[in-house]
């Protein structure tokens, strides 16, 4: 059984809740992109059944991100949700519901990498959160996805504790650069005075990557602790082989 009370103690270090701020830097499209790309690279034998339902691996993102569970954190909901995906392995539900609830998993990670959804200490956010968000959607073609492998290869909840714990870290590292950036560009839009070599741009394309990398890491540990195997000595970008 997942530690559950582990891995909420450290969400509530960083005290995230899933209605915290008006807006995060990830648009839906955005969050379903990371989904995509981590599951690539999930364990094979998993990549290959999500590749066999895509749309409802989108579906659990959206699904995720239009029924927050208000007053819980961040932490809180992933490990219910990575216990509900090891249990629907375990119990050979129909794959399709399986990778709907990797789909919600993915939402999670993905808000605990985003640096908007952690802070809230800036009482300027409200006037950029939406912007950013429309900003790194339009960005997020040139980012160049790149694996950060330190702490991603998760095989206890321990691991996956800190996994998380490090992800609120660094979104509360970004999130006064991002208030920075637009106070320098007077709260415009951001496509337009945000160029590839800015500080915004950069924190996105970050916080994209690590968004992806921990992906990859919880997708592979709900499999092994549902049974299944991953043969990779490490975990990597390299595209997998063809069938």
């Amino acid at each position: 059984m997942l530690e559950k009370s582990t891995l909420g103690r450290a969400a509530v270090v960083v005290a995230v809740a899933l209605a915290a701020g008006p807006a995060g830097a990830w648009a839906p499209a955005t969050e379903i992109v990371i989904a995509e790309q981590a599951a690539r690279f999930a364990p094979r034998d998993l990549a290959r059944q999500i590749e066999k339902h895509p749309q409802a691996l989108r579906d659990g993102v959206l699904a995720a991100i239009a029924n927050p569970a208000a007053g819980r954190t961040v932490g809180e909901v992933l490990a219910t949700e990575v216990e509900r995906a090891v249990d629907a392995i375990r119990n050979h539900r129909p794959f399709a519901e399986v990778v709907q609830r990797l789909g919600q998993v993915a939402h999670y990670v993905a808000l605990a990498n985003d640096p908007l959804a952690v802070g809230s200490d800036d009482p300027h956010e409200r006037r950029y959160a939406g912007d950013y968000a429309r900003y790194v959607e339009s960005a997020r073609p040139r980012f160049q996805a790149t694996f950060y492998g330190d702490g991603r290869r998760v095989e206890q909840p321990a691991e996956l504790t800190w996994l998380v714990r490090r992800a609120f870290a660094r979104g509360r590292s970004y999130y006064p650069l991002i208030g920075n950036e637009y106070r320098r560009i007077g709260y415009r839009e951001g496509r337009k005075h945000f160029d590839d070599r800015s500080t915004a741009y950069g924190l996105a394309a970050l916080a994209f990557s690590h968004s992806i990398s921990d992906t990859i890491g919880v997708l592979r540990y709900i499999w092994l602790r549902a049974g299944g195997a991953d043969p990779r000595e490490f975990l990597d970008l390299t595209p997998p082989a063809s069938p």
